[in-house]
């Protein structure tokens, strides 16, 4: 069975709103719902690596891995069952000096309270992990 790692990252602004993605409509994975910035983690690379170079990648935000904290994971099969699929959720805190820009992934972005992003969520992991880290003050 092939393992694939997943990293993604709920990006807080210093009023503690979180930062959720429209993914586009052209997108081959869930087009159109809202996600974390983040993706999938490239053979040989660190995890908390991985997720600052999607973070870059997907809004122009520059963090390095210690800016991030660690705070869910969870491993699940992939939808199609053929893969074992390791999903880490980090969450780092995004300074006033920096401004987010879109890739072509994304058609859309929105600052959330966590209690509306999670109305708003529809992946059953992510939406786990927002409400663990909720429920557990780890987004303070």
């Amino acid at each position: 069975m092939k393992i694939q790692n997943v990293a993604k990252t709920i990006v807080r602004d210093t009023a503690g709103h979180v930062l959720l993605l429209r993914r586009s409509a052209a997108d081959n994975i869930r087009a159109g719902e809202w996600d974390f910035p983040g993706g999938g983690v490239e053979a040989g690379e660190d995890i908390a690596v991985g997720a600052v170079r999607e973070v870059m990648e997907e809004v122009g935000l520059d963090f390095q891995p210690g800016d991030l904290r660690l705070i869910y994971a969870a491993t699940k099969s992939s939808s199609a069952g053929d893969a074992s699929v390791n999903r880490f959720v980090y969450t780092a805190v995004m300074s006033s000096d920096q401004t987010v820009k879109l890739s072509h992934e994304h058609s859309a972005y929105q600052w959330f309270t966590i209690d509306d992003a999670l109305r708003e969520f529809s992946h059953p992991v992510y939406t786990e992990a927002l409400r663990y880290a909720r429920d557990n003050n780890l987004l303070n």
